[in-house]
């Protein structure tokens, strides 16, 4: 399935593993994949940083969010 995305989609999967890695290597979710659009040239990214979304302060959530799921505290 991967094969039909054209190329800037592939790039952006590509992002979001990279994204999900760094996070401690959950698998790739919405969360990843957004913050592989915001970091990304084209359109997606345009519009991200147009609405004001920060990638570090986005991260920074996900992470909170993630570790509050899995149980763990501050």
């Amino acid at each position: 399935m991967f094969e039909r995305f054209d190329q800037d989609a592939r790039d952006a999967v590509v992002r979001a593993k990279d994204e999900a890695s760094s996070m401690g290597g959950q698998p790739i979710g919405v969360e990843h994949l957004l913050l592989a659009l915001l970091n990304g040239p084209g359109v997606a990214a345009d519009a991200l940083a147009a609405a004001g979304t920060d990638a570090a302060d986005l991260r920074s959530r996900i992470s909170r969010i993630s570790r509050i799921s899995r149980g763990e505290t501050d």
